[in-house]
């Protein structure tokens, strides 16, 4: 049977220094599509990146309210999916889906491999990657970012901070539970996509996208990455 996985692009993978990186689009779409190819049935969801922060915050200088700059947010996503399935080519549904029922609707009808935005003001498009997994009953999710999974604290300001491989929905949950979250800063997952993945029990793996060759790794379920499984029991394994 084939796989079916829901892969959340984040959009810093998509960018380089606050720039489009071509390049790393091709990378990741030729990834995709040889994945597809090979039998997998694949949905994927893209995120803003800096291009999204960069207009959210005009947005908040210029007085926005938070529904306002979730909904630019979304708008922008919808912009980069629409710009990575003209790297998909043919291999993609050619329309990008604004809704659930659309995506699901797409789904019973084509083998091609759709891509959408955000969905829904408020919510992470981790938070769409996890319900979409959950509507169409996916086999897992793999969340492409920009670092290599979660850390026991950050390492940008801790240096003994260490890479957990593996960590159960209800500790990730306390890991992340004082995290403040505002329209467009949703970082690696937020506590409203770890609810759904642990209802769902649809495991998640994130992994650094600046490695192309990590998404095939957790495709094929390599140890690559932080792996996030459905859980209450209060386990992690660095």
């Amino acid at each position: 049977m084939s796989k079916k996985v829901v892969i959340r692009l984040g959009g810093h993978v998509l960018f380089h220094q606050g720039i489009i990186d071509v390049n790393r689009v091709k990378e990741v779409a030729n990834v995709v599509k040889n994945l597809h190819s090979k039998g997998a049935i694949i949905r994927i969801v893209v995120g803003g990146g800096n291009y999204a922060r960069d207009y959210i915050n005009v947005a908040d200088a210029l007085g926005a309210s938070e529904f306002e700059k979730d909904y630019l947010a979304i708008i922008i996503t919808r912009a980069n999916a629409f710009l990575f399935t003209m790297a998909l080519k043919d291999y993609a549904y050619p329309r990008i889906p604004q809704t659930l029922e659309e995506i699901l609707n797409i789904d019973s009808l084509t083998d091609k491999i759709i891509v959408c935005g955000g969905l829904v003001p408020g919510q992470s498009t981790v938070s769409v990657a996890a319900i979409v997994a959950e509507a169409i009953k996916a086999d897992f999710i793999i969340n492409v970012t920009n670092v290599d999974g979660v850390y026991t604290c950050d390492p940008k300001v801790y240096s003994d901070a260490k890479l957990i491989k593996k960590v159960t929905t209800q500790r990730l949950k306390e890991i992340l539970r004082e995290q403040k979250v505002k329209a467009g800063y949703y970082e690696l997952i937020d506590l409203h996509a770890i609810n759904i993945i642990e209802r769902s029990k649809i495991p998640l793996r994130i992994v650094n996208g600046n490695d192309v060759n990590n998404i095939i790794k957790a495709f094929m379920n390599e140890d690559v990455g932080t792996l996030v499984i459905p859980g209450k029991n209060n386990t992690m394994k660095e």
